[in-house]
This record gives structure tokens, C-alpha cells and sequence, in this order.
């Protein structure tokens, strides 16, 4: 409670000193609910509540993440930055000092309004001209000796290591930078841990818009799965993986793409092709072929060939699919994808495959 009371003094310190600039005022939650006979009964369910205050170069957050009460403070000007709590970081990145039990879609490149849930932490560091280095403690990567990091403007390039826990962590943030004119390159990457064992993505897009042309590569590297996995219900069975995408399309509707998962002495490759026959403003009618295979120390367990067809619309950050594909194996498979972001920080999407056999 004395947080709370902390927040109540702090607000009316600035209504009063500041009568004429009111502070701003952030109030929202997440709510998560999970239904497996797999997960614990202690991970079924998920609350977190905050609210965010602040003035200028300082703001304050008070929240509960399930049972626990946690405050933060950040403090940035021109020159300077000192944060301390669960919730504040000089740095964008997902996976550095994130609490693993929540997350916050709301923190995108782009149009992010919240910061992603942290572990408990505090920075201290030099902020001139938007460029940033310091120093930063953490729960379980450097809790008794010091750790660096540093930025550039624009959040492209951030880099932290520890020297108590060897972790290093590094993102690339490149949007849509113009080369040549009327060309366009997109890199974005992140990798944590420890340079033999270290979870992390790399994907790379090159467009060309007059064309219609897109050309899209992701890589990720997971290890003791925990690049993707945000609750305890995980059947894979298989703590590192590596996946390869490899996708070339010309107005999205006509495109090839691979796709190639290693985990263990396991190997599972999919390929293919999309092609539109009618298409318009209204989206397009399309055919596809796909192949699946399924190695193990390169000798072949499965494999099959599939032939698709499909509706298909996609405008801006628009889109929307369904599709019917029957394999020579004779499974029977059915495919839905709806997303769309009516206002730039909100999203809805809705995923579903359904499968015979």
C-alpha cells in the first residue's frame, strides 16, 4: 500500500506545482486465461494491472502482476537516464530482462505505448544527442556486478553485456530504410545468451513497390525453449531448434515459399507455390501446391505432396484467407487467417487450421 500512497503524493505534487501542464495519465491491464490438462493450475490464469504517470522527463508506474504490488521510476532528459523497478529500460528489446510470465503486445517498433513487463532492474546512463551508454543491474543476469549497455538514435542498434552471467544481448531495429531510389530494406534482429548457447531471430525484407516485388528471409535459433514459449504448456519435446523462411511474391498473391525446421536428429521441410487466376480489388481466387517432408538422420519418415485452393485478401495491414488443401496421403486439411488494425495501436487476429486424420 505505501506504493500506492507514493503515486497519490506524487500526483498531487504535480497538479499543484504544475497547475497549467497537467501530467499524463496511462491506465490499463492484460487478462490471461489458459485451459490444458498440461500446465499447472498456477499458470492457468494471468492479471496484470497498471498505471502510468508522468511529467515531462519523469514518469511513474505502479502495478499487480497477480499477487505481487511493483512500482517503477524512469528519469530521461537530453543528458541523462536512471530507471528502477520492473517496468522502464533505456533499450527496446523483447527478450532482454523480460518477465516471462507476462507480455505486452503493446510495445511494437513502431506504434508501442506500453513497456513490456520486466524483471526487477536499474539503469544509469548518458544521454547525449539521443545516443545512450550506460550501466544496468538484474535479476538473474547481473545481480552483484555491474553490466554495460549502449544504443544508437532511433533505437537501431542496441547492445548489453554482463560480466558476472557472460550474457550478451544485441537488437537491430532497420525500417523500411530507401536504397536505390525506389527500393526498400527492412532488418530486424534480436539474440540473447551466451555466444555458444544463445536464443535470437534475424529476418530481413527487400521491397520494391512500383514492382510489387517482396523478398522475405527469418531465421531463429531457440534453445531450451525460450524464444517463443510463454507459458509451461509445451508438447515439442524438443528444447533446440533452428527454422529457416524463405518467401519471393509479387503483389502477395503469386509467390514461393520454403520452409525448414531442424531439431535434434529431426528435419521437417515444407515448399511451395501460389498462384492468383482471378484477382481484383476485392482480393483474388487462388491455386497452390505444397510438399511436405519429414527426415530423421537424413532418412526420409514421411513425405507427401498437396494441391490447394483458396480466397485471399490483403490491403495495408488487412488480411484475410481461406483455404482447403487435400494431400496425396489423403489427409484433408483447412486453413483461416484474419487480421486487421482498424487504428495503428490496436490489432485483431484470429489463426486456425483444422485437420482430418
Amino acid at each position: 500500500m505505501n506504493k500506492f500512497y507514493f503515486l497519490a503524493l506524487y500526483i498531487l505534487f504535480l497538479v499543484k506545482i504544475f497547475p497549467e501542464d497537467k501530467p499524463k495519465f496511462t491506465v490499463g491491464g492484460t487478462a490471461e486465461t489458459l485451459e490444458t490438462r498440461f500446465g499447472r493450475e498456477s499458470d492457468k490464469s494471468k492479471t496484470n494491472i497498471y498505471f502510468i504517470t508522468g511529467y515531462k522527463e519523469a514518469q511513474v508506474a505502479v502495478e499487480k502482476r497477480n499477487e505481487r504490488d511493483l512500482a517503477s521510476f524512469e528519469y530521461r532528459s537530453q543528458n541523462l537516464y536512471f530507471s528502477a523497478g520492473h517496468r522502464f529500460k533505456p533499450i527496446n528489446g523483447f527478450y532482454i530482462l523480460r518477465d516471462e510470465k507476462f507480455y505486452s503486445a503493446f510495445q511494437n517498433p513502431t506504434q508501442g505505448i506500453i513497456q513490456q513487463p520486466l524483471k526487477q532492474s536499474v539503469w544509469l546512463g548518458l544521454n547525449p544527442n539521443s545516443w545512450s551508454a550506460g550501466i544496468f543491474m538484474g535479476k538473474e543476469i547481473s545481480e552483484k556486478n555491474l553490466s554495460v549497455y549502449f544504443k544508437t538514435p532511433k533505437d537501431i542498434f542496441a547492445y548489453t553485456y554482463s560480466p558476472e552471467t557472460e550474457i550478451h544481448f544485441s537488437a537491430l531495429n532497420l525500417r523500411e530504410q530507401r536504397i536505390f531510389n525506389s527500393q526498400y530494406l527492412t532488418l530486424s534482429a534480436q539474440g540473447i545468451g551466451r555466444r555458444e548457447t544463445f536464443n535470437g531471430y534475424f529476418n530481413t525484407k527487400w521491397f520494391i513497390p512500383k514492382e510489387g516485388l517482396e523478398i522475405e528471409s527469418s531465421n531463429y535459433r531457440e534453445i531450451n525453449n525460450q524464444l517463443f514459449v510463454i507459458n509451461r504448456d509445451d508438447l515439442r519435446g524438443d528444447s533446440n531448434s533452428r527454422g529457416n523462411l524463405f518467401k519471393l511474391s509479387r503483389f502477395h498473391y503469386d509467390r514461393l515459399e520454403y520452409f525448414q525446421l531442424d531439431s535434434l536428429n529431426k528435419t521437417e521441410k515444407v515448399f511451395g507455390a501460389n498462384t492468383s487466376f482471378i484477382s481484383g480489388k476485392l482480393g483474388a481466387l487462388c491455386a497452390s501446391a505444397r510438399g511436405y517432408q519429414k527426415f530423421q538422420k537424413d532418412q526420409i519418415l514421411q513425405e507427401t505432396t498437396a494441391l490447394g485452393v483458396s480466397y485471399e485478401y490483403r490491403f495495408l495491414s488487412t488480411e484475410f484467407m481461406l483455404r482447403y488443401e487435400e494431400r496425396k496421403n489423403r489427409d484433408h486439411l483447412g486453413e483461416l487467417k484474419f487480421t486487421v488494425r482498424p487504428i495503428p495501436e490496436w490489432k485483431f487476429e484470429i489463426s486456425s487450421l483444422v485437420q482430418k486424420d
